[in-house]
């Protein structure tokens, strides 16, 4: 399957293989048969698994549920004190499932099942076992493995006392292998060598049982992957009598085997990844005692049971590299799990036992606890409970020590407890006081049911931690001009320290590896986005390193400092134009003025003008568009200058990322006031633009497009703020724009959706001098059916920004609608889409379009108006026989809509109307007018006033007119239309709302 330039095993005998492998995982061992020799068949049959699982990249649903169950069977194989049995199969739930009753199969031979020992020779797996003196008859006895063992596993006693909960724990396992004495088990070197064969293939054995487990959770969408989730984890503590449960908890906490325990790790890692769609559902139960319990309130005890075990784990283990595996699993489980559905307490003992291993001899579990921080930082919405993690000067603290100290620490000579309750070792200027009064808001306390404790909270017992984080309470207010223990760690990690362990004349420095400083970069960035008013008035702090990262000669760090000034970038602008009042501690303008100044006045120019390392000039470009328009006009001249002349400049650059991030930082500029009236600066960004249209990546072409989109937004504004601006602009840049864009619109589903709406801003611009040339007149017909077939097809948000466009066509009434050759067909796509498109809002763009003609003669002929009321009509009836419920929650809006459009049109109805109308209004009026009603006693609509006296007035008209008998019956009919409205205008002050339920049963 996997030889290159062979060809590939036909696929009916790669489904043969893997009904083969699967049939071996499911025959049990006969009682004749070898231990040694069946370990061997199953390792096989496991790889073959595995293998073509690896080349296929997918998974066949019918044979997953008996893969898991062999799989959930072997990942405890040896370990157990009673054999495993294996299930047929199992199945899709979303309750726990009982384990099967164990089944009488033959013992291996060697008496593996009673108890022994896990070889320990493997790299790093502890000591060796130490044989005890043997009594009097010769007996010996191997050191328990429950007890600690070989890997320093802590006895049941031990785990409880360390518990961070505070909570039970799952009893230990008896496991299978046998105290061996002289009188049962007397063996010579080749029989106790032949134990030792079957211990090592039992490991191994379960070794690959996780890594095809691994495999199979990465190929196997996680939709239909989650509903075997009970099957692999528990949703409560084991304190029962029964034994341990089958779950890769078990294993993580049980399996004597490092190198096992990180297999069961890593698989958990895969199984949580990506599923925060369906953890979100978990929530604590506020009932005491119910006879049901929602699916819900068990996916919250499984998240609570998952955060207690992993703890519990974490607490015990000792081999580096499954600690630095399992905090990364901690870290993905935070990422995926919706906290503020849960009761707060959860990441406070989360960080209480990750906070031991932040200064960890090994920099991989540095790392790991970094990207814990991470996690919790990147939450969202903002958690109260977070802010209390992070503001204070230190971080919480518990009464377990546990630090190692790295070389050239400042602790290194001090002991364990100094290590855990002093300073991180951050350098700043600072002084001692930042390290003072923060002991009301550590978070050393927790109580019983889980809550957060801290002085001043208000985040009572059984209610969410959700809060944004604006400082609603004082004892926040309080400490938030201290700096965080999260900046100090950071900053410590990222910049060169003094390396303390050497003499006091040498003045070298100690510098962390690479990893750790892109990790704290990367926590420093998500406290920016998500919560910057934690750590406001660090903002000095965080200016001083960004511009050390900027100076400084790894290029990733520079390219992480980039990331890091784009998110402060963006926080600062959200703090200055958000309505932060409450707080009254948002920063101002002359703070973010200064900010900017001196990184337009320092290194930012240099950086952007240089040719190395392309990405930091991308990501620097991208701070450059996130200025803001008040601070942009705040700038000096030359700084401005110095924007535009940049992101001009780098449009041309070598690396298509910078040409991508520098074209968007033009489109954003282009609707900046002070720039958006400068002829000379949209006709620079408008050739820009239409250069990088033509560029080969995709990226480029998407962004540009989109800035397209903004530069003929400003036209359109400037067309009703600047006559000028008009006059100037030029006519053959004009007609450029409108080709360049009709013909971006046939390009990728990323480009058109904004083309579409360039060409929409366009024709709505196009003043009156260009319409009488020929140019212009061929390129308004082209780009006007390039839209119309990105209505007919395409995504989604293509075809209501299509619809859009015509919409904005419609808006310039010196166009010639009506009397255009594409006026027929423009009508007649609107009115496909209008009732029959799938996409609700797809729907309403094409409703809105069809409401927008001022004139009567610009729906063109009779027949053509006709068949504009036909659909609008026939769109009422299909709107409520919507299939999809996802666009149930729009039905409203585009029923409001198509009526808005029918009166529209019916303020719009002309004599030579009236004759084709009538059937119309004859056959659907009746079921027209419950819609009316519901319309009418909408306080949404601002605009019933106007159409109805618009309609009242074109009826007065038809009415001064000479009719025939039928067109006087249509003016009958729509007069019936007209008194709906008035009556219900009358009638509106004395009405009550209907609720959404007697609307759904009306």
């Amino acid at each position: 399957m996997r030889t290159p330039g062979y060809q590939y095993m036909e696929e009916k005998y790669v489904e043969r293989c893997f009904g083969i492998f699967l049939k071996v995982l499911h025959t049990p061992p006969s009682p004749s048969s070898n231990e040694v020799a069946y370990c061997k068949t199953v390792i096989s049959a496991i790889r073959g698994i595995q293998n073509i699982l690896l080349v296929t990249k997918s998974m066949p649903t019918p044979h997953l549920g008996p893969l898991l169950a062999a799989l959930r069977a072997f990942m405890l194989h040896g370990i157990l004190s009673q054999p495993v049995s294996i299930p047929a199969s199992l199945y899709p739930t979303s309750l726990p499932q009982n384990d099967p009753a164990p089944s009488k199969v033959a013992e291996p031979k060697g008496k593996e099942g009673s108890n022994s020992k896990e070889d320990t020779t493997g790299k790093g797996e502890g000591k060796k076992p130490r044989k005890k003196r043997p009594n009097k008859k010769g007996k010996t006895k191997d050191e328990d493995v429950s007890g600690g063992g070989s890997h320093g596993k802590p006895s049941a006693s031990q785990s409880e006392g360390a518990c961070p909960d505070g909570e039970g724990v799952t009893p230990p396992l008896n496991l299978t292998w046998p105290f061996l004495s002289t009188s049962e088990s007397e063996f010579s070197d080749t029989e106790g060598g032949q134990v030792s064969k079957t211990r090592s293939l039992h490991t191994r054995l379960r070794q690959w049982t996780f890594g095809c487990l691994h495999v199979v959770i990465k190929v196997t969408e996680k939709k239909l992957l989650f509903s075997y989730w009970s099957s692999f984890l528990p949703d409560s503590p084991n304190t029962g009598g029964s034994g341990p449960s089958q779950t890769l908890i078990t294993s993580a906490l049980k399996d004597p085997s490092p190198k096992c325990r990180m297999g069961a790790l890593s698989a958990l890692t895969a199984l949580f990844d990506g599923t925060k769609p369906y953890l979100a559902a978990a929530e604590d139960s506020v009932q005491l005692s119910s006879a049901f319990t929602p699916y819900s309130v068990v996916l919250g005890s499984m998240v609570k049971e998952l955060h207690r075990s992993l703890l519990l784990s974490l607490v015990a283990e000792n081999f580096p590299l499954t600690i630095t595996q399992l905090i990364k699993c901690i870290a993905t489980l935070v990422a995926n799990v919706s906290y503020h559905r849960l009761n707060p307490g959860l990441l406070s003992r989360v960080i209480k036992q990750i906070r031991h291993f932040i200064h960890h001899r090994d920099p991989n579990i540095r790392v790991a606890c970094l990207t814990c921080l991470g996690s919790m930082a990147a939450l969202q919405p903002p958690l109260l409970e977070v802010c209390h993690i992070i503001i204070p000067a230190k971080p919480p603290v518990t009464g377990r020590p546990y630090s190692t100290p790295e070389p050239g620490d400042a602790h290194s000579s001090t002991s364990a407890d100094s290590q855990r309750d002093g300073d991180s070792g951050f350098q700043s200027g600072e002084g001692s006081g930042i390290e003072n009064g923060v002991g009301s808001l550590s978070i050393q306390n927790q109580k019983q049911n889980g809550a957060v404790s801290h002085s001043g909270g208000n985040t009572p017992r059984g209610t969410s931690g959700t809060i944004t984080p604006v400082f609603s309470e004082q004892s926040l207010q309080a400490h938030t001009k201290e700096t965080s223990w999260v900046i100090k760690l950071c900053i410590k990690n990222i910049l060169p320290q003094p390396d303390r362990s050497l003499s006091e004349g040498d003045n070298s420095v100690f510098v962390e590896p690479l990893p750790v400083r892109l990790e704290s970069l990367q926590v420093l960035a998500n406290l920016c986005k998500g919560y910057f008013p934690v750590i406001r008035n660090s903002l000095p702090l965080l200016k001083d390193l960004i511009y050390k990262c900027l100076d400084d000669s790894e290029p990733t760090v520079r390219l992480h400092g980039s990331k890091l000034l784009n998110e402060l970038g963006k926080a600062i602008l959200i703090d200055v134009q958000g309505d932060n009042s409450s707080s009254g501690q948002q920063l101002q303008l002359p703070q973010a003025l200064d900010f900017w100044l001196g990184l337009l006045n320092g290194p930012l120019p240099a950086l952007l003008q240089c040719h190395a390392h392309p990405p930091v000039k991308a990501a620097l470009c991208d701070c450059l568009a996130d200025l803001g328009p008040d601070i942009f006009e705040l700038l000096p001249v030359p700084n401005r200058m110095l924007c535009v002349t940049l992101a001009l400049g780098l449009v041309n650059d070598d690396d298509c990322h910078v040409r991508a991030a520098s074209v968007r930082s033009l489109g954003v500029y282009s609707l900046y006031a002070v720039l958006r009236e400068d002829v000379s600066f949209i006709a620079d960004s408008a050739n820009a633009v239409l250069n990088c249209l033509s560029d080969g990546n995709l990226n480029v072409r998407a962004k540009a497009a989109w800035s397209l989109g903004n530069l003929t937004d400003a036209l359109v504004l400037n067309k009703k703020t600047s006559e000028d601006f008009v006059e100037d602009f030029s006519d053959m840049l004009l007609l450029k724009l409108l080709t360049t864009a009709a013909k971006a619109t046939q390009d990728n589903d990323k480009v058109r959706a904004s083309s579409v709406r360039a060409v929409g801003n366009l024709l709505h611009y196009l003043p009156s001098r260009c319409l009488a040339k020929r140019a212009f007149t061929s390129a308004i017909s082209e780009a006007v059916r390039n839209v119309l077939k990105n209505i007919s097809a395409g995504t989604m948000k293509v075809r209501w920004n299509a619809c859009y466009a015509i919409r904005n066509l419609f808006r310039n009434p010196l166009l010639p609608h009506g009397q255009a050759d594409w006026t027929e067909e423009l009508v007649t796509v609107l009115c496909t889409v209008v009732k029959e498109c799938k996409n609700f809002k797809v729907r309403i763009n094409a409703a809105l379009a069809l409401g927008t003609p001022s004139q009567r003669q610009h729906y063109g002929t009779t027949r053509q108006f006709c068949t504009v009321w036909r659909s609008l009509l026939a769109a009422l009836e299909t709107a409520e026989t919507a299939m999809d419920f996802a666009e149930y929650k729009y039905r409203d809006s585009l029923n409001g809509q198509i009526c808005t459009t029918i009166v529209h049109a019916a303020s719009l109805v002309s004599q030579d109307d009236l004759d084709s109308l009538l059937p119309v209004l004859t056959e659907k009026l009746e079921k027209l007018i419950p819609h009316l009603d519901q319309w009418k006693s909408s306080s949404a609509n601002e605009s019933q006033g106007d159409l109805t006296s618009a309609l009242q007035t074109t009826l007065g008209s038809l009415g001064m007119l000479s009719l025939t008998t039928s067109q006087s019956a249509c003016v009958e009919q729509l007069d019936i239309l007209s008194s709906v409205l008035s009556e219900s205008r009358d009638s509106k002050e004395g009405t009550h709302e209907k609720s959404s339920f007697l609307q759904t049963y009306d």
